[in-house]
């Protein structure tokens, strides 16, 4: 399986927010995916988010298997 990391496009921007709701929906609650799904949402619409530090990671048939999110944000 050949995989590639990336910075963040805009045709991957609505696959990894599914991505990422799914995974956490699985691992704990659907309310815990949306949660995180609006946070992600969230800080891309802030001044603290850094595009080149949203990561993501494809297979061979450019399908999100990955997910990666830094910010600029602190407490």
């Amino acid at each position: 399986m050949t995989r590639t990391i990336k910075s963040m496009e805009k045709k991957y921007l609505l696959p990894s927010l599914d991505m990422v709701e799914d995974v956490f929906a699985k691992w704990d609650s659907p309310e815990e995916g949306k949660t995180v799904r609006r946070l992600v949402e969230e800080i891309r619409s802030k001044k603290y988010y850094i595009p080149e530090l949203e990561l993501i990671m494809t297979d061979e048939t450019d399908v999100v298997i990955g997910y990666a999110m830094f910010s600029g944000f602190h407490y």
